[in-house]
Order: C-alpha cells, then structure tokens, then sequence
C-alpha cells in the first residue's frame, strides 16, 4: 500500500484503471533471456551479475521484489529476477533428483490483490492466458480494478514472467492485502469497526512496530494531521484515518496481513514465495520482511528494494548504507538485501514538462514543456534552470515533485523560481489540479489512482 517511500497518500480509495492488455506475447519457457539482468546492488555497492543472483535465490524460501508502483523500470526488473529465481530454484529441485523440477516454482504473491480472492485466482492457474487478457475476463477484470488503482499493463511484463509462455507450467499467482473494506472500516473506527464476519481475515498476534519504523512513518503521518487541521471539515478517508489515530495500527495490519498471508501460501502449497510489494513495505527490518519471519520464523527472506531516484548510479556504486552498518554482517539488513537501481526517469504528468536526469550547477534544467499545458500556460520553457519549487531548492525531479505534493496538500499552487538563458531569475506559478475526494495529492499530480 506504501509508495515510493512510506505513503503520502495512504488511504485514498476512489480506484480507476486507465490500461488494460489485450494482447499475449509469448515468452520463453525459461524467461532467462526474456528481460535484460537489472542492476542489481550489495549494500557496499558492488554490482550482483544473473549468475551470482542464481546462486544466492536457492539458500532463500522468500524474494520480496519491492516497486514504485508506477515505475515501469521496476516491474520490468521483477519480471527479470522472477524468471531467473524460477530457474534457481528448479536447478536446485532437479540437484535433489526431484521428477519433477517445476514442484519448485515459486508462487507470485502480490500486494495488488486481495487474499479473499485466493480461490478464485487458483481456479485461474490452469489458463493463464485469463490473467493476461483483462479485457476479456470479466472476473479477472473485476477484481483487479476494484483491488487495485494502477493500470494492468504496467504489470504485464510479471504477468508474461509468471506465465513462462506456452510450453510450461504457470506459476500459481496469489493475493496478499487485506481488503479494501477492512481497511476502510479501521481507518474510521480501528479493529471494533471491522464487520464480525470480517473479523477472521485480521491477522493475530500483531508484533509491535520496531521504534526505527516509528520514527520513519512520523513525518507523514504529520502530513495526514497537517491536511486535517487546514481542511477539518474535508471528510477524506486521509482525514478519517487522523480523527481516529489509527495510524500505526493500520500500518501494521498492512505488513502484517501480508507477511502471514505469504507464510500461509508456503506452507499450504510447499513452494517458495516470490512477493511484490510497494517499497515502503519492504524495509528487512520492518514491513512484510519482519512479519514473515514472525510467522515463520525458520523462514529466509531476501530483500530487493529499489535506490532512490534522487540517488545516481554513481552514487549507488559507492555504497548504499553507512560504513559502519557495512562492517555488521550479521544484521539482516546487510546479510539478506539487495537493492534494484533504474535510472531516473522524470514523469511528464499533468504538468506537462520533464527534467533532464542530471542537475548541473545553474540547477535542473526543463528538458521539454507539453503545449498549451499547465506548465506552458504559466510560462516555463526548455532550457529554463529550475533553482526552487516552493521555496526549497531543486537538485532533482524529485524535490519538485515533493514540492508540488506539499502544496497541493495545502491547496495552494506551485510556485518556481527560474533562472532564464537569457536573463535573470523569474518566479512562475503552476496552479495545480486538485485532488477530488478519495484521491491522494501524488496521485492528482501524476494522473494515476492515489492508491499507494
């Protein structure tokens, strides 16, 4: 449920689907040569080739591959690490003379779908081709817009992973989040909000949250309380969430929810467990990680999150966490992670413009301006250096895009000061779009569902 970094927009529930896929390419049995290797990183910043990663995935009965949910980069990445996991675990099978190697093949278990679905989506696993082909399966259909806000097709390269084409076996694919009624009802209310005949689907014996985690969610969860007092009569479920201090709660029956579900699906189907995941949930420390070693407590469980897109590849290369925490080998952090780097690439949204990668020492310059767009209306042109968004100076995409959400939050517009070619620094104002009920101040800006 967390984008990008632990949410801005957590609870918005208004879901639309934009895409859908209505065409099969087929894949390769083996899916190897499928998708490029991603780059893949060490905490110390040294790259993983395909074969290191094969070797590593058999000593593991977890891969959480956690995403920015709109981040097509990511998704190809997964498609890669799950067809080439698939192969390191069959490899394994057949090294303990297994018949039949594919009693291997992970199941794809995904934060998009709801664990109710599970029987449902079993009944799929026999034609695989009515998970690829939205627009032709109404059940499939069905549940994916009401589960989920993201269009399929930004998935499709999982999807097309987990099929492996037509001359193999599909891999079982399973639901993992509590649904979205639940959810709704303890952001209101907390857990005695929860309809009794939904009461089952909570998960029991919750650990507490780790202080780490706590101190990590603290400036968003302000920003929920922020919205509150400027927009107290706004009934949102952002609002809602605040008034009844459920913060951490319903943090923690996301995580926790999900990590009992997959200890479940491994137990009940004996295979290993390939989760996707939004990048706040995957924290080795926190999130799902933690709560499936609560549930399954002999489980291994490896770690792929994504660098930040404020972070070059460069930068990556020198070393993802703090020397000191490099020089503790035993701490799951470092002995169980791996991290996914795509470089940056800055959406035009509603906007309407885009950055070049890489600031320079004039700031970050505007690439392209769509016309006739929010961004060319209020004048901004390429080549214009971007120096501040909302008074606090830009280096990246990022940082503006961080801008435009604080002031969308306040209702307010975005303002830019700009370093012009020709002249001196000018300040331009981008009236923003405002977000309607139900939907998260990322999700107005980038034109996507504010599902997190």
């Amino acid at each position: 449920m967390l984008r990008c970094c632990v949410p801005l927009a957590v609870m918005a529930v208004t879901l639309t689907l934009s895409g859908c896929l209505h065409s099969r390419p087929s894949l390769p049995a083996d899916g190897a040569d499928a998708t490029p290797f991603p780059i893949l990183l060490r905490p110390d910043g040294s790259r993983v080739s395909a074969a290191e990663f094969r070797a590593l995935v058999p000593s593991y009965n977890y891969i959480l591959a956690a995403e920015e949910h709109t981040n097509r980069c990511h998704h190809q990445a997964q498609a890669a690490l799950l067809a080439e996991a698939r192969a390191a675990w069959r490899d394994a099978a057949r090294g303990a003379a297994h018949a039949d190697p594919s009693v291997a093949d992970p199941v794809l278990a995904l934060e998009m779908l709801p664990a109710e679905a599970n029987d449902a989506l079993a009944v799929l696993d026999a034609d695989p081709r009515s998970r690829a082909d939205l627009a032709h399966n109404a059940p499939w259909n069905s549940l994916w817009i009401e589960s989920w806000g993201y269009p399929f097709d930004l998935y499709q390269s999982v999807f097309l992973a987990a099929d492996a084409g037509a001359t193999d076996a599909a891999l079982p694919v399973r639901g993992l989040n509590l649904p979205r009624r639940v959810v709704q009802a303890v952001m209101r209310g907390g857990l005695e909000a929860v309809a009794q005949e939904d009461r089952h689907l909570l998960p029991t014996d919750m650990p507490p949250m780790p202080p780490e985690q706590l101190e990590a969610l603290a400036p968003y969860k302000a920003v929920h309380a922020e919205f509150q007092t400027t927009k107290p009569d706004a009934f949102t479920p952002d609002a809602a969430f605040d008034r009844g201090n459920h913060f951490e709660l319903v943090m923690r029956l996301w995580d926790n929810g999900m990590g009992l579900t997959a200890a479940r699906l491994r137990a009940e189907l004996e295979r290993p467990v390939f989760l996707l995941a939004g990048w706040g949930h995957a924290s080795p420390n926190w999130g799902i990680p933690r709560a499936i070693r609560h549930y399954d407590p002999a489980a291994t469980v490896l770690t792929i999150t994504p660098v930040p897109d404020n972070i070059s590849e460069t930068e990556a290369r020198s070393g993802l966490l703090p020397e000191q925490a490099l020089k503790a080998p035993t701490r799951t952090d470092i002995r169980d992670r791996l991290f996914l780097f795509c470089p940056p690439a800055p959406p035009r949204a509603r906007l309407g413009f885009t950055l070049r990668p890489e600031a320079d020492a004039e700031g970050i310059a505007v690439d392209a301006v769509t016309p006739d767009s929010t961004a060319a209306r209020a004048g901004l042109r390429p080549g214009d250096h971007l120096l501040e968004a909302d008074g606090t100076p830009v280096r990246t995409a990022r940082d503006v895009h961080r801008a435009a959400v604080s002031a969308l939050t306040r209702h307010d517009d975005l303002r830019l000061l700009v370093l012009r070619p020709e002249g001196g620094p000018v300040v331009l104002t981008l009236p923003l779009p405002r977000s309607s009920e139900g939907r998260s101040a990322s999700g107005a800006l980038s034109g996507t569902p504010g599902r997190p």
